[in-house]
């Protein structure tokens, strides 16, 4: 099942990533400064407790299992995309720890 929608919404956010090379440094200042420039309130939430990891991990499984056999409704495609995306953002970052830590211990600045 496709959706127009969400196919807009990942060539977007591919685009964006792409402009800073995936520097997620670079990437939050850019939402910061977004976040600025549009002078709005912001809405700090206290942050949700997480439940047991491998909880999580077995359901991200299931919807990954459904996905491919019998497919997800709009709302679990959306949560899938979000898992997969924090999932993304949390190897780019261990790749750009790695890259510092090699380049320090190579005194690199």
């Amino acid at each position: 099942m496709e959706d127009p929608i969400l196919e807009e919404l990942h060539k977007f956010r591919e685009e964006w990533a792409a402009q800073f090379d995936y520097d997620i440094h670079a990437m939050v200042a850019d939402l910061r400064r977004s976040q600025q420039e549009e002078n709005r309130p912001v809405v700090s939430l206290p942050p949700k407790r997480v439940g047991d990891i491998s909880e999580m991990e077995e359901h991200v499984s299931d919807l990954i299992h459904r996905e491919k056999t019998v497919g997800l409704s709009p709302e679990e495609t959306a949560e899938l995309d979000d898992y997969l995306t924090l999932e993304h953002l949390g190897r780019l970052a261990k790749a750009r720890l790695h890259q510092s830590q090699a380049r320090r211990a190579e005194n690199i600045p």
